[in-house]
């Protein structure tokens, strides 16, 4: 069993993992994504996201660490096509460093071009109701609805 699927299997053993399982789940998907493994460092970047999500307002350079790790993480995905769409809405996020909406924008396009469902819906709304960085452009939204819709 590779070091990702022991880690999948921790995480949904049904019980709180101790400090000890969860310090061996972060290992775990380490050695995957060493391994070039796309999951596995989505995976990790979600722990990593939970965790400046948990520790907002507390010391700033772990948040610093944890925003850079979170987003080098999905980087790394990005490199193996995959995370696209994370990715992209992580650039979203405007509390952290690497908030960039115009670049977050081009991302979501390209995976809603790759197909990712998840990217064409967000720019159907972003596109028809505007968010923060993302500016309404109706004939955006029309096209991507229209996309949504052949699927």
């Amino acid at each position: 069993m590779d070091a990702y699927q022991k880690a999948i299997n921790l995480l949904s053993s049904g019980h709180r993992l101790s400090e000890d399982e969860e310090r061996n789940v972060i290992s775990l998907l380490k050695n995957a994504v060493s391994d070039k493994c796309s999951q596995a460092a989505l995976a990790l970047a979600d722990i990593k996201a939970n965790q400046m999500a948990a520790n907002q307002g507390k010391d700033p350079s772990l948040i610093r660490l944890l925003d850079d790790e979170t987003y080098g993480l999905l980087m790394e995905a990005t490199k193996l096509n995959e995370g696209w769409y994370e990715l992209g809405s992580y650039l979203l996020t405007t509390d952290s460093r690497h908030y960039d909406p115009k670049r977050a924008q081009e991302i979501l396009e390209i995976a809603a071009k790759h197909g990712d469902k998840r990217a064409v819906e967000f720019l159907v709304h972003a596109y028809r109701d505007g968010i923060d960085g993302i500016h309404l452009n109706k004939e955006r939204a029309e096209y991507w609805l229209q996309q949504l819709e052949r699927k």
